[in-house]
Formats: C-alpha cells, structure tokens, sequence
C-alpha cells in the first residue's frame, strides 16, 4: 500500500487535504459513499449496484477497507479511490453491472463509467461534482481541490500515468468554450498550475508540447475547417494568462528567423495568420472554377461566400491578437514578434542606417508602434496582392487579344487555340478569386478609416513647422487653409516617414476607382481627406521629393473622375463635381497638376518612356474633366500670363515648362505612332502576298507574336498620341499668346506642318491598315484636331508666318489637301470655311517672306545660327561652349534641357551673354543687302 495512504480512523477524524474538521455523523459517511458511486463511478461491491450504466469495483480501496477494524469514510477514502482508479489499466475488466434495469436513474454513458484517459476522467467526475453541488455543498471545496490536484499532478508528472496528457488537455481545453462546468474544471487547473512558482520549468515544458500538437494539427487543416475557429478561441481563452502568452510568443519564434517562410511554415500564429482563401504558391485556386461560364450573379454569390468566411476567420483572429495586446504585460513581446515577423517578410530589404550616424533605438509607445507595422502590414499583404492583380488584368487583355487572332486564323479545335483558352481561363480565374478577398466589405471598410485618419495626419506634419510644435499640439491636426505652404518651414519629421504608406493610399483609391467605383458614394465622408492630402503633396516636391509617388497620386485622383458604367449610367457624377468645384483647396488643383507633370521630366528624376505616359495619362484626364469650369480655366490662364510675363527667367515658369513638354510629347508620340502604323502596313501587306505561309511553323508564330507586339506598341502611341494632341487643342483655344512667343512659335508650326503632312499628304497611304480601330488609330480626328489648333492662332500672324516659313513639311497644297479630309469626315463646314481662309492668308505671307528672305540667301557664316542655319536676330553667347547662336534658338533648348547643347555644361537663361555688337553688324548687313536689292 502507498506510504501516504492514510490509516482509518475514528470519530472525530482530521481531513489533513482539507485541513476542516469534519464530523464523522451518519449524513458525512454516506455523502462519501454517494461521492465514490456517484462522482467518481466506482464501487466497492463485487455484486450488482443499482447504477443502470454500472460502476468499475475498486478492489484495492475494498481490501484496505476490509482489513481496517473501523471504517470511517472521509476524503482519504476518496483520495485512496481516485489514485486506484486512474491506475486501473482496464477499467471495464472490473465493471460491475446493475442487478436489475433501472429507469430514471442516472444519465451517465457507460463509456464515461469505463473511461480509460486520466484527464478526461477527472474533468468529467468534476462535472458530476458541480451537477450535484446542492446535495454535496458540506464537502464541495474539498473534493474540488482533490480533482484539481490530481489534474495538476497529471500535468507536471506526465510519467505517472503513460498516456499523452498534453494532447487529452488539448481536447478539454477545446471542449470547454462550449461547456460551462468543464470551463470551470479548466480555469481552476489553470489557476493552481500558474500560482506554483515551482512549476514555472514544468508550464514551460507543458505548453511548448502543447503548442507543439496544436501546430501540427492546424497544419494539415484548411481555411474551411470548423476546427480551425476552435483552434482560434482555445489561444484566445489562454490568452488571459500572460506567462501562457509569453510562452506561445517565445514557441513561435522560427529556428531561421531570417527566412520569411519559415515565420508562416513552422510558427503556431504564423501557421494561423497563414490561412487564406486565396492558395499557397503553386496551388490551385478554390472559387471560381471554369469562368467563362460565370454569370455576374454566380460571381457575386461566390464572392460573398468568400467574405462570409473571411469574416468569420479573420473576426476571430482579431480578437485574439486584441486580447494579447490588451495585456500590459505581454503587449511588448506581442509588438516584437509581429515586427520581426513583418520586416523578415517585406518584399525588399530597406536601407540599411549607418550605425555611426543614427542613435540608438528608441521606445515608441503602443499607438505609434502598432500604426506604422499596420502599414507595413497592408505594404507586404494588399500591396503585393494590387499589383499582382494589375499584372494578371493586364496580361489576360494581351492573351485575350491573341486567343481571338489565334481562333480566327486557325479555329478553335486547334491546340494552340486551346491552351490560349486555358491560359486566359487560369487568368480569370485568379483575377476573380484576388479580386474578391480584396473587395471584402469590413476590410475596405476598415482601410478606410485607417487611410482618411492617416491622411490628416500627414496633412498636420506638412503645415506644422517643427517637431516641438507638432508634439506640443498633438492633439488637434491642423487644416490647410490655403496652397502651396511656403509660410511653413519644411517639417523634418516629413523625412522620417516610410514612403510605402502613401503608395498603401493610392493602392486602395486606385484599386476602388478601377474595380468597385460604385463604393465612392459610400466613401463620400473621407473623399476630403484624401483630396487634402493629395494636392497638399502632389505638387510639392520640397514635402515629397519622389516624382513616381507624386505622380501616383494623381493616378489616384483621376478615379474620382466620373465613370461610365455599363454605357448606361455615370458613376460618382454628383461626388465629382462638388469635389472639383467645391473643395477648399480645389482652386489649387491646376497648378499642382502642371507641377507633378513637368517633375517627372527633370533632370535626375527621369523615368523610362512608357511609365512616364502612363503617369501622365491620368493628368490628361483630369485636366480635360477640370477645363469645363470656368474656375480651373481662369487659374491655368493666371498661370501662362505669368509665364509670358517671366518667359526670360532663370527658371523658366510652370506653364511654359508644362507647353514645351506638352509639344515634345506630342511631337514624339506622334511621330512613333505613324511610324508604327507604317510598319504594321508593310506587314499586312506582307501576310497578304502569302509571305508568311512560307515560313516554318515555328518561324510563323515568331512573326506573329512580333506583328502582335508591334500592334501594342503602336496602340499606346495612338492613344497616348491623340489624348497629347486633343489637350494641347483644348488649352490653345483659350490660351494663345505664350504660344506665339518667338521661343515657341516656330516649334509648334513645325510640329503641325509635319503631322498634318503625314495625314493628308501622299504619305498616308502608308497608314491605312486594316483594323484602324483596333490599334485606336483614328487619323480623321486627328486630321480634325490638327486643324483646330490651326484656327486657334488664325489672327496670330507670328504663327500664321512660322507655318510659311517652315521649308521642310508646308507646301500651298497642304491645306486645300486637308480640307479634302475634313469634308470626307463631314468636319462642321464653318470651320472648313475659316481653315481655307486661314490657308489663303498663310500663303500669302509665305510668299511675301520667301521674298525678303531671298535677299539674305548669301550671309555670312558668322551672322546664321549655327544650329538653325538661319540668320540670327539677337545673337548670343554661351558662356562655357563660347558659341555664338540666335537667343530663341537657345531658349528653346533650354526649355527641354538645361546644358549647353555644344559640350552639355549645366547652363541658364541668365548666363548667356549678349553680343550687341554683332546683332548690329548682322542689322547693318541686313539694311544694305535690302537697299542693295532694290
């Protein structure tokens, strides 16, 4: 018999577990009987027992019982009955059935009277205990404390009873979220075990296997699983114990902290915080299978069963993650563990601080640590996701475009045919699954609020001087009553700020705009925040250095713009026109568009072709949109009659600076497109005789996929290409003057000459292909727009002479040939009318120019601009290259590129140097050639 069996006694026997001296009356006597059939299921009887599930006989407690000359039943019976109990290795080899059938007796199952598990089975006599609490009320505490300290034993002692005790507590643990009186059991395990201080190494030890077992099975569990939830709720109810926190933190901490994988593949949360409906790398998507086949409906359907489960899940994390951060004491090791997880886990590794120029780190509090990893967070999560969804989007428009080529030339049972429609069917497919965990309500919602808020707070660190006064006034933002902000000293804490918070912005506006612009309405409150924000930076580089980021937000405020939906109904009409009229810094939107504009061409802050297009694309909307209020015209006219006013300025004024790129933009992308255009011809053409037959197989589908790639080419020329030439129409019909300064006048001439040439001249033969539309070349709007510009400097006659006088693309046939054009396009007959009249005037003046110029054909050398070869007017000097060219001539140059065209030394306006001198032998040579003529 164990040692601490202890001997029978008496009346009047002390209970040494309880330390209560409990009266050895016939009542107490027959309550620990009750206990031992009742509670723990056992029976001291060889012979049947009036349980109808029967009792397991207890042949150990029945011997000592026997022997012993008085028999008291006290709690050392029960603990002696308990601890042979939980050693029975087959409990239903000692059950004892009922002598007869009972009915209305107890409910116990006869699995629970033979349960084989240690801690189960004391959960369930504890449960029994509760259930009976009123009959047992007297003895209640003290049987408690016996259960919990046999649990707590099994526990730290796992040797003792030779089964897996960690994964039998997992299992109570789960049961207990549903089940009130084993919750009890649970909690009372759990306080005892941690007011141990000797057990610390023991929880340590306990939990490390238990998060161990909860791993793996979450592991092999999908986003579907209900036991993923109960998974969820089981840390969320350890969560109230900090040093069962500390320890889950501490086990989820990789072996390789360095792989970001690792975080995700072998940590307990990081296991958890895995879990998506979208699939892991390699893995094929779960919803919307066989799109093609979708109606809206379906995809809606499937959509909101998508959000219902990621509310679900993704409710559940949250407050779990709440209730971690609402301990004081465990929050830090919260914070630390979700910034290693998110740093390890970015996309690309930051610069690194220079350890001898940056101080320690510093201690930040909860606020401020927990909003920057929340953008970090949306950065490497729904960044990475928006720009994957651009790419799939873009790409399935290009494969789109070749499954229709491919089934038309060679039909749909061809295979090539075919894998083009697996292809663009796999696109769909993961287009429609990204784009609906993304459109999920609560989390647009929640970004949101989190994006306004973050808005006004940038908003604040612009117009607030220094670090000192924005800490002093933390607590009230201040607004931007008026634009730009130079009363204000640049803030410094501006440095300080990640540049990806405001790329998580415009990725959330852009990604509203393009694929659920109906949710604008419901935005309407904190549309403010963001125009705020967006024209408080767009155009100040001194508060947003980067031109990339600056641009994007224009991107972002070109989907405010209203949109066609379906050609039946526009979308944000109403939102749009209060914002661009009614905003209370709205007035100062042209000006920061011109600015973001022309910044990205500057020197040092290039960016390649085709990206700075597409910035300035959504610039081209927004201005075309804004020119119909009266309001936004007048403050672009303020700004070119400043320009006009400080055209010889060192630094040449924003709209000047904004027309020359303008015209450069024109010029080039109009010039690619038609050469484009005259390539697909020559390959049509190509294709046609039958050239392409006679290659190989392989050989054909290279040439295709280049003719295809060609076509792409030349449709963003087209496009970008006649959007440039409608603004510059748009802003020259209520802006003329700049544009017939010397400095610009001869350039935009020649650049209408040359592509009015190509339009209507013997060369557009070379244009006409088949398809026009679907390379969106649209050369009678062109030819229309063209000619408009034209008439919007028809009483220049600066203009009207520069148009004669370019030598290379006007000849008096060009306008009479474009006027054949305009009446094919039934082009409104006044204009055609004032475009002949504007024709007649052009050639006259040419003809009396061609004359005067006729009499300076034998200049010297030294008096014609050596980039021109014409006779200069105001000659000049460089000051580093000491060439000597015509004053227009430089400042045109200038206006494009800052250097010296001769040795591309950096060079201003201001710094050429005047030769008056040779302007007036050049003007005396040209008074005596005059005289001499006559």
């Amino acid at each position: 018999m164990p040692s601490y069996f202890r001997q029978f006694a008496a009346v009047g026997s002390v209970s040494e577990n309880s330390g209560d001296i409990i009266e050895d009356s016939e009542m107490t006597q027959h309550l620990y009987h009750d206990l031992l059939e009742n509670v723990l299921l056992c029976t001291v009887s060889e012979v049947g027992v009036e349980s109808s599930n029967g009792l397991v006989y207890l042949s150990e407690l029945y011997s000592t019982l026997q022997s012993s000359e008085s028999v008291v039943w006290n709690n050392n019976i029960l603990d002696q009955a308990l601890f042979e109990r939980l050693h029975l290795p087959n409990p239903s080899a000692q059950l004892v059935l009922p002598s007869k059938t009972t009915h209305g007796g107890s409910s116990t199952t006869s699995r629970e009277v033979i349960e084989t598990q240690c801690l189960p089975y004391l959960a369930a006599c504890y449960q029994r205990l509760l259930r009976q609490k009123d009959r047992y009320k007297q003895l209640l505490p003290t049987i408690q404390k016996l259960f919990i300290d046999y649990s707590k034993t099994a526990l730290t002692v796992p040797d003792l009873y030779e089964q897996n005790l960690n994964e039998q507590w997992i299992g109570l643990l789960l049961r207990a979220q549903e089940n009130s009186l084993l919750k009890d059991y649970t909690d009372r395990v759990m306080e005892d075990l941690l007011s141990d201080s000797d057990a610390v190494d023991s929880i340590h030890v306990i939990f490390e296997t238990i998060f161990k077992q909860i791993l793996k099975e979450i592991q092999r569990l999908d986003y579907f699983s209900t036991s993923l939830a109960s998974y969820v709720n089981l840390l969320s109810y350890l969560s109230k114990w900090p040093l069962i926190v500390k320890i889950l933190f501490n086990f989820s901490r990789p072996l390789n902290p360095k792989n970001g994988r690792s975080w995700e593949e072998t940590t307990l949360l990081g296991c958890l915080l895995s879990k998506s409906c979208l699939p892991q790398t390699g893995k094929q998507y779960l919803f919307f299978e066989q799109p093609t086949q979708l109606t809206e409906a379906d995809i809606e359907r499937t959509a909101s069963k998508m959000w219902q489960l990621m509310s679900l899940y993704q409710n559940s994390l949250s407050q779990l993650f709440l209730l971690f951060v609402k301990n004081a004491d465990v929050r830090n090791d919260v914070l630390k563990w979700i910034g290693d997880c998110l740093l390890e886990n970015r996309n690309t590794p930051f610069i690194a601080r220079d350890p001898t120029t940056t101080t320690k780190d510093e201690s930040y509090n909860f606020i401020t640590e927990i909003f920057f990893m929340t953008h970090l967070c949306y950065y490497i999560s729904a960044h990475r996701l928006y720009q994957l969804l651009m790419r799939i989007n873009q790409e399935l428009s290009q494969v789109q475009q070749a499954y229709n080529d491919a089934n038309q030339g060679y039909g749909a049972q061809h295979e090539g045919v075919q894998r083009l429609q697996r292809t663009m069917e796999q696109g769909m497919t993961a287009f429609f699954n990204i784009k609906s965990v993304l459109s999920e309500p609560a989390f647009l919602d929640l970004s949101n609020c989190f994006f306004s808020s973050t808005c006004s707070w940038l908003v604040h660190l612009a117009c607030t001087a220094s670090p000192n006064e924005y800490l002093t006034n933390s607590t009230t933002f201040k607004s931007v009553t008026k634009l730009p902000l130079s009363e204000y000293s640049i803030n410094e804490q501006l440095s300080y700020i990640p540049e990806f918070i405001l790329e998580n912005m415009t990725d959330f506006l852009v990604f509203i705009g393009r694929f659920n612009a109906h949710l604008f309405d419901s935005l309407q409150s904190s549309i403010n925040e963001y125009v705020t924000m967006i024209l408080v930076f767009m155009g100040d580089a001194s508060r947003l250095r980067n031109p990339h980021l600056r641009a994007s937000l224009a991107e972002a405020l070109e989907l405010l713009l209203p949109k066609q939906h379906a050609n039946t109904r526009v979308i944000n009409s109403v939102l749009s026109t209060n914002i661009f009229t009614n905003h209370p810094l709205i007035d100062n939107l042209t000006r920061v568009l011109l600015d973001v504009f022309v910044s990205i061409e500057l020197t040092g802050q290039a960016v390649q072709f085709e990206q700075k297009f597409n910035y300035r694309r959504p610039m081209y909307e927004i201005l075309e949109y804004v020119w119909q209020f009266e309001e936004h015209r007048q403050q672009v006219k303020k700004l070119a009659i400043y320009a006009e006013e400080h055209i010889e300025d060192a630094e040449a004024p924003l709209f000047l600076r904004f027309i020359n790129l303008l015209m450069n933009d024109a010029n080039y992308l109009l010039d690619e497109a038609l050469s484009y255009m005259a390539r697909l011809k020559e390959n049509q053409e190509a294709r046609k005789r039958g050239d392409w037959s006679q290659l190989s197989e392989q050989q054909r589908e290279e040439t295709e996929n280049t003719f295809r790639h060609t076509g792409m080419i030349a449709r963003f020329h087209n496009i970008m290409g006649i959007k440039t030439i409608s603004i510059l129409a748009m802003v020259t019909h209520d802006i003329q003057s700049i544009f017939c300064h010397p400095a610009i006048c001869e350039r935009l001439a020649m650049m209408l000459n040359y592509f009015l040439q190509h339009l209507v001249g013997p060369k557009r033969r070379n244009l006409k292909v088949n398809d026009l539309l679907e390379y969106q070349f649209e050369p009678q709007k062109l030819v229309a727009k063209v000619t408009d510009i034209y008439l919007n400097f028809g009483e220049s006659e600066a203009f009207c002479i520069a148009v004669g006088n370019d030598g290379m693309s006007y000849n008096d046939q060009l306008f009479p040939q474009a006027v054949e054009v305009l009446e094919k396009i039934k082009h409104p007959s006044e204009r055609i009318s004032n475009f002949l009249k504007l024709g007649e005037k052009i050639k006259e003046l040419s003809h009396r120019r061609q004359e005067e110029d006729a009499q300076f054909d034998d200049a010297p050398d030294d008096y014609l601009d050596p980039i021109t070869s014409t006779l200069m007017t105001d000659p000049v000097m460089l000051p580093s290259s000491k060439q000597i060219l015509d004053r227009q001539t430089i400042a045109r140059h200038l206006l494009s590129d800052q250097t010296d065209p001769f040795n591309r030394n950096y060079l201003r306006m201001q710094d050429v140097l005047p030769q008056p001198q040779l302007k007036q032998e050049i003007e005396q040579w040209k008074q005596k050639r005059s005289k001499t003529k006559k």
